[in-house]
């Protein structure tokens, strides 16, 4: 995937997520306000059927028995209170007692919510004022308001609407959020392992020469002394084998795409006779280098005219000259890294200085 095409899905994704947690969140308020907007709404209608029971009181319109049945099929519920009734199925209750007396030092309406057998009611109560009319039926010896219209509305379905509503919103913003989660984290590791493998690759690209893919010199010469240390520790063997590709610095009659290709395919040749343990780097523009731990000085030499034989077999006398400089250490002589590679590269020179192909030893 380019890194287009990667921006484009990180956007989509991120874009995605955001919307859906947007949506389920505003979803989410939305269904646990709507507890609030059915209470709000279920006032307003009780205070209007408060009223057209107060008018229907108090005008003896006589319309209070198809109001009362009218509301009972709406899920309200409506009577007519007092604590001293004519009908005794008009008896307040006791909780209705005091919102009663608190109608005679001027409250307007009572509204309360409360819980009967697991069901959730509203309930409205507002005063019915004496006026003429009321003196026909009732005595005089009642308080200045006979009484007060109850209205309740059962909120139970509705509430269990939305709670059920509720909880489907609140499922889904649950999963969305998981979800999100888990595509942040998954990306997110993805992206982790990405950058961890762009690190590695930096990191490599610090020590790999980028046209044979070997060491570079600093990282080559850094394995160096710590070869040399290892074959100090155990006493073993050391050689260090500088290979000069002498034709390609004269520059007249190579293209710089014929040298690249030249580098390339000896360096395949110098890596194919490299053991395990053999440590090969470029060391300048026309020059390879190789550590050879534990080996003879025979060895050496046998595996380094086989190099030069192999190259010039590959790449012809006209094209190319090789010259190899070789310095060995055995394990009972006094040597440093910075003496190995001297003598390695003075007996370089001295086969340089033959003008053929050339193998010295130090």
């Amino acid at each position: 995937m380019g890194i287009k095409s990667e921006r484009a899905a990180t956007f989509l994704i991120s874009m995605a997520s955001v919307v859906t947690l947007m949506i389920s969140i505003i979803w989410l308020v939305y269904i646990f306000s709507i507890k609030g907007y059915i209470v709000k709404d279920a006032k307003e209608n009780m205070r209007g059927i408060a009223s057209l029971v107060q008018y229907s009181a108090l005008n003896g319109s006589g319309k209070f028995e198809q109001l009362h049945t009218f509301c009972r099929d709406k899920n309200f519920t409506v009577r007519l209170i007092s604590l001293e009734p004519l009908n005794i199925a008009n008896l307040a209750e006791e909780e209705d007692a005091v919102a009663l007396s608190l109608f005679s030092k001027g409250l307007g309406e009572y509204f309360t919510i409360y819980k009967e057998r697991n069901k959730t009611f509203i309930k409205l109560l507002c005063p019915i004022f004496y006026n003429g009319s009321c003196l026909k039926c009732h005595r005089q010896s009642e308080s200045l308001f006979p009484g007060a219209v109850s209205v309740i509305f059962d909120m139970t379905y509705t509430e269990s609407r939305s709670e059920t509503l509720g909880t489907v919103a609140l499922i889904a913003f649950i999963i969305t959020l998981v979800m999100a989660l888990m595509i942040s984290f998954v990306y997110g590791r993805k992206k982790i392992r990405d950058l961890r493998m762009l690190s590695s690759d930096i990191e490599k690209f610090r020590y790999i020469d980028d046209v044979t893919l070997f060491y570079n010199r600093t990282f080559f010469l850094k394995r160096l002394g710590e070869e040399f240390e290892r074959s100090r520790r155990y006493r073993s063997n050391l050689s260090l084998m500088i290979i000069s590709l002498d034709l390609l610095s004269d520059g007249t009659t190579l293209s710089q795409n014929k040298k690249t290709e030249i580098l390339k395919s000896s360096a395949e040749i110098i890596k194919s006779h490299c053991r395990d343990s053999d440590i090969y780097g470029r060391y300048s523009d026309n020059a390879f280098a190789i550590i050879i731990p534990e080996a003879t000085r025979e060895g050496v030499s046998i595996m380094a005219d086989k190099v030069m034989k192999k190259i010039l077999a590959k790449e012809g006398s006209r094209e190319v000259m090789v010259s190899i400089g070789i310095a060995f250490m055995n394990f009972e002589e006094a040597y440093s890294p910075e003496i190995l590679l001297y003598d390695a590269e003075a007996a370089l020179s001295r086969a340089i200085e033959h003008r053929e192909n050339r193998i010295e030893f130090s």
